[in-house]
């Protein structure tokens, strides 16, 4: 059987490494491959941090199967090529899922209602009256028929759900009245960009509220983590933002400290 590229760790990809090894290092070993996981590597400081007392009793042994870059950084190589192979394919799924609801927003043009940013059913009356009447446009939309705005997103949310899994998406009258919610007060845009980030997600299954794959992708997931489903940063972006981060509590610091000497300063 061909490995998934989504899944990290096989047991095997490391058996080799660690046929040298006695318990303790292997324990070692295994520690090390959560470092490489965090950081994308470590060096021999770091590696000593991490295995604290048993540094020095599991290093050679360890050392053994890394690898060293350039810049004195270990990696265990099966690992980095995995980390790589699972960003392609994330970031294929992620293209993947883009291109699906681009083009059902490019087949299906949507004449949006005009009240509430745009994004909005005209009334109350008119919102029940769709939702009653939803679950009939799930499996297909009759060209030329009327059809509410959180029925169509429905059925493209169905339809990426089936692609992705071949299996029916079971959608309810429930489902029609969560997503109608989030429409009114976020706009169709920004829900269906939230759907997109959960669709990735879901597809990693990495994060706790979806750590079920797909079957986490429900307008439920979507309203209940609505919050917590934002972009998914890249290393660099990761680095990026830890850095300003430092920066601004560098500033903050600094702004503090200068404060402080200018009122001993004035007394």
């Amino acid at each position: 059987m061909a490995k998934d590229p989504a899944f990290l760790f096989y047991d095997g990809d490391a058996s080799r490494d660690v046929s040298h090894m006695n318990r303790l290092e292997r324990g070692a070993y295994y520690d090390l491959i959560q470092a490489q996981r965090k950081f994308g590597g470590f060096t021999v400081e770091q590696a000593r941090k991490i295995l604290g007392k048993d540094f020095e009793l599991c290093w050679e042994a360890v050392e053994l199967v890394l690898e060293k870059d350039e810049k004195g950084v270990y990696f265990i190589e099966w690992l980095k090529e995995s980390i790589e192979k699972r960003k392609i394919h994330a970031e294929k799924q992620r293209k993947r899922i883009q291109d699906y609801w681009d083009k059902k927003k490019k087949e299906e043009p949507m004449e949006e209602p005009r009240n509430n940013r745009g994004n909005t059913l005209e009334n109350e009356n008119e919102n029940a009256n769709e939702n009653e009447n939803a679950n009939e446009n799930i499996r297909g939309i009759v060209k030329g028929e009327t059809i509410s705005i959180q029925s169509k997103f429905i059925e493209s949310f169905s339809g990426l759900y089936e692609n992705q899994t071949g299996h029916p998406f079971k959608a309810d009258k429930k489902h029609f009245i969560i997503i109608s919610s989030l429409i009114k007060k976020y706009g169709y845009d920004a829900t269906v960009e939230k759907a997109k980030l959960l669709a990735v997600y879901c597809q990693q299954a990495e994060v706790w509220f979806a750590k079920e794959g797909w079957s986490c992708f429900t307008p439920e997931t979507l309203s209940t983590h609505w919050n917590r489903i934002v972009p998914i940063l890249t290393e660099e972006q990761k680095k990026e933002k830890k850095y300003r981060e430092n920066f601004k509590k560098a500033e903050e610091e600094r702004r503090k400290t200068n404060e402080l000497l200018k009122a001993a300063t004035n007394t």
